[in-house]
């Protein structure tokens, strides 16, 4: 679909039928990219981490605690990516420090 505006309103200037798709029901949109997020269980997730709750159980309880999976905003995947890279920054964090206090100490 193509828009221009023409006298200050907006027209469809192209479509192509071909690439029109079924409209997606609003439980099935909180899987979509642009819908994805992890803000507000952040600290949630990182306590259950902590504790050594698995992914699937923290999954689980954020499901319950807002009514349905349909409803947490993240999968299982996107909660491992989010402790993944949280534990790459800690890694590398880490590193750091060890190689600036080993190039101190051969000075």
């Amino acid at each position: 679909m193509g828009l221009k505006k023409v006298e200050g309103k907006w027209i469809e200037s192209k479509f192509v039928d071909k690439h029109n798709y079924e409209l997606l029901t609003p439980k099935s949109t909180s899987f979509l990219r642009r819908h994805k997020k992890i803000t507000t269980q952040k600290n949630l997730i990182n306590t259950f981490n902590e504790a050594g709750v698995p992914t699937q159980k923290i999954i689980s309880v954020l499901s319950q605690g807002s009514g349905g999976h349909c409803n947490i905003g993240c999968t299982s995947i996107d909660i491992q990516n989010y402790l993944g890279n949280k534990r790459k920054k800690l890694f590398e964090k880490g590193m750091h420090r060890s190689c600036t206090s080993t190039s101190k100490n051969v000075k």
